[in-house]
């Protein structure tokens, strides 16, 4: 391999190696702006405005949020009297600690949180909340009216002793809603429990039935081929008289009877009947 070749390629190696390392010591632009509101933070703090100093934490967590300061926030609120703000605020701080506590500044900031929360959380009760898992979509909880973050399952807020009103809603659920005493320095345990909505009733508009035509099939008379012919009633007369046909049946018997007579037919009489004076006049024929 030629000389020249080598050095020049291991010269641009040299050369990458150290842009990256320069790369890599330099803080990107969010933790350098970060560092810079902390010295502004830490420089207004030390001047006693506190409420400058908590704006600034505040700001500086928004970028990057660390157990150390989370404390530095909930003391700015401690020193500002914002009880129950420092309170949660610090307990927030002793559960991030918990859960990273190989930091170098684990055993510092733990001890600061915890004694923030001794002193900071002591006229307050405690309220655990616990849903279903997983978290049905759209779950809002409220403890004394505050909205609570139970993105995970569960959360802990503190509020003052006494009766203390739950409330959860979600979409297609009933809402639950029930009054707890919470005693100073202790927590009550709520479980909330949704339960399915009844079917709203729908109403149904009343369909009056159209009425049906009825529709009557004509008459049709066949048409006369000719004028009708008038009818008139028999008035019945003389021949519906009894008397008529009672007259004209003693005319034919009579005439019947004389023209056998005259015949010869009746020429003889037969014994008076049982010892009567009758006579029967028998009919002979000849």
């Amino acid at each position: 391999m030629n000389p020249m070749h080598w050095t020049r390629g291991s010269l641009a190696l040299a050369c990458t190696l150290v842009g990256a390392v320069a790369r890599a010591q330099t803080p990107p632009p969010e933790a350098s702006l970060r560092r810079q509101i902390l010295e502004r933070a830490i420089a207004s703090r030390e001047a006693g405005d506190h409420q400058g100093a908590l704006a600034l934490f505040t700001q500086a967590g928004q970028i990057q949020m660390r157990p150390g300061l989370r404390m530095s926030i909930a003391q700015e609120q401690s020193a500002l009297g914002l009880a129950r703000t420092a309170c949660e605020s610090a307990s927030q701080c002793v559960v991030e600690v918990q859960a990273d506590l190989a930091s170098p500044e684990s055993g510092r900031v733990m001890q600061g949180c915890a004694g923030l929360v001794s002193t900071a959380c002591a006229p307050f009760g405690r309220v655990r909340v616990v849903t279903a898992t997983p978290v049905p979509a759209g779950l809002r909880v409220e403890v004394q009216g505050r909205a609570v973050d139970v993105a995970s399952g569960a959360a802990t807020v503190f509020v003052d002793p006494g009766e203390v009103a739950v409330r959860a809603t979600v979409e297609g659920r009933e809402a639950f809603a029930q009054g707890f005493p919470v005693q100073r320095g202790l927590t009550a345990n709520v479980n909330v429990t949704l339960t399915a909505r009844a079917p709203e009733a729908v109403a149904v508009a009343s369909v009056a039935a159209a009425p049906v035509a009825t529709v009557q099939a004509p008459v049709v008379t066949p048409h006369p081929a000719g004028p009708p012919t008038s009818v008139v009633a028999s008035s019945g007369g003389v021949t519906s008289q009894w008397w008529f046909w009672a007259g004209l049946g003693a005319v034919v018997v009579g005439g019947t009877v004389a023209g056998l007579a005259a015949g010869g037919v009746f020429d003889t009489l037969a014994d008076p009947v049982g010892g009567t004076a009758y006579r029967v006049d028998a009919l002979g024929v000849r």
